[in-house]
């Protein structure tokens, strides 16, 4: 835990080329820093057990473009081993594609994807993003957030939320997004849909152990 990968992780990102491949083997990889992809469309892959460990007060990973490119990240875990921390595991703000990860024990929320074009700027649009099976936990603030006006048309696929101090999806975007499948388990509340012009649409999703409230505004 006194190694600090983070440098030479985005070293790696800030060489790739779009497209590119970056493998990251069976492992732990700790950083003290955040882990920062600008500007690229990778694939990152994990192993069998590939973990991203963060610092006590440490973001983990930020995605950011101005160009209409899509990231991958395919099994990799991101874990932080401090929950008291005020930082997030994965903060999105292009669109990108993630799936068999866990996140878990962050202080703030495991995933947001932050996106507005308007107010935010061009490289700023999250719109159809997809996530699946994903195991996130332990996140003091809550599990999924969106928020703006181009966070919309996002789907969801068998993401498990489990043992977070919040909202475990909420959804504070413009137009909304899709959730299929979904679960939850023992958060303060479940499934959220804030803004009066939202459409989420949840299908099949269930909570239990105590996850209310539900808050849908609009036509969710």
């Amino acid at each position: 835990p006194d190694i600090d990968n983070s440098s030479i992780i985005n070293k790696t990102l800030t060489g790739a080329k779009n497209k590119d491949i970056i493998i990251f083997p069976n492992g732990k990889f700790p950083i003290h820093h955040p882990i920062q992809q600008l500007n690229k469309a990778l694939r990152w892959e994990g192993q069998e057990d590939s973990n991203i460990i963060a610092g006590m007060d440490c973001e983990g990973v930020i995605f950011s473009t101005n160009e209409a490119l899509r990231s991958e990240i395919n099994r990799i875990n991101f874990i932080n081993n401090y929950g008291y921390s005020t930082k997030t595991g994965i903060r999105i703000s292009q669109v990108i594609k993630i799936s068999d990860c866990e996140i878990k024990g962050w202080g703030e929320y495991g995933i947001i994807v932050s996106a507005d074009i308007a107010t935010l700027g061009a490289n700023s649009d999250s719109s159809f993003c997809r996530f699946d099976d994903l195991f996130i936990s332990g996140c003091n603030k809550g599990g999924m957030y969106f928020q703006g006006g181009d966070a919309n048309q996002c789907n969801i696929y068998h993401v498990d939320i489990r043992d977070c101090g919040g909202m475990a999806f909420d959804d504070n975007s413009f137009l909304g997004n899709k959730f299929f499948g979904c679960m939850v388990h023992n958060c303060v509340g479940s499934y959220a849909a804030r803004q009066d012009s939202n459409r989420a649409e949840f299908f099949g999703c269930y909570a239990e152990m105590g996850c209310s409230p539900v808050i849908l505004h609009g036509r969710s």
